[in-house]
């Protein structure tokens, strides 16, 4: 995105300097350079055409490879490491302005479960927590595990709709 821009901003500042130094027969000339610049710059920002589509299946990918791997880290780990969380956190944070609200909504749940079982971790860790509220615990992570266990399948179908290539035909 950012060459696209650059492009762009060249393109306007071969612009200005042709309308400075050129004659008036040179106009054409110039109307084409404008339209280039104009056609690269919708290119880059729209999202249906083919650089738009690569641009955002990009950062789409990135978001759905950082939420697939926090979730193997948990069901692997059976716990929620502070780092696997930060990397969660960065890889997804941009999830809300390319998805739609239910996909952005599950990412944002993946985080909420996550904080919640490092919290019931670190407090089972603890060993003054109370047996009572360590098996209330227990069952809780039982459960979050068990939810974190069945992500990875609802993952796939929530990112589906965003990054399955059509064939071409």
């Amino acid at each position: 995105m950012r060459r696209i821009g650059a492009a762009v901003s060249f393109l306007a500042l071969l612009i200005a300097v042709a309308w400075m130094i050129c004659e008036p027969h040179f106009e054409p000339l110039i109307l084409i350079i404008a339209g280039i610049a104009a056609f690269l710059s919708q290119t880059a920002n729209e999202p249906f055409s083919p650089l738009g589509r690569r641009l955002f299946y990009d950062r789409r990918f990135h978001v759905y490879r950082a939420a697939k791997r926090f979730i193997c880290q948990v069901t692997t780990d059976i716990s929620v490491a502070r780092q696997h969380l930060g990397e969660l956190i960065e890889g997804t944070e941009e999830a809300r302005f390319l998805f739609d609200r239910t996909t952005a909504d599950f990412v944002a749940e993946l985080h909420r479960k996550a904080v919640r079982l490092r919290y019931i971790n670190l407090t089972m860790d603890r060993p003054e927590t109370p047996d009572a509220q360590r098996k209330q615990l227990g069952a809780e992570e039982e459960e979050i595990l068990r939810w974190f266990g069945t992500q990875e399948e609802t993952l796939k179908e929530r990112f589906a709709k965003y990054l399955e290539i059509p064939a071409e035909g």
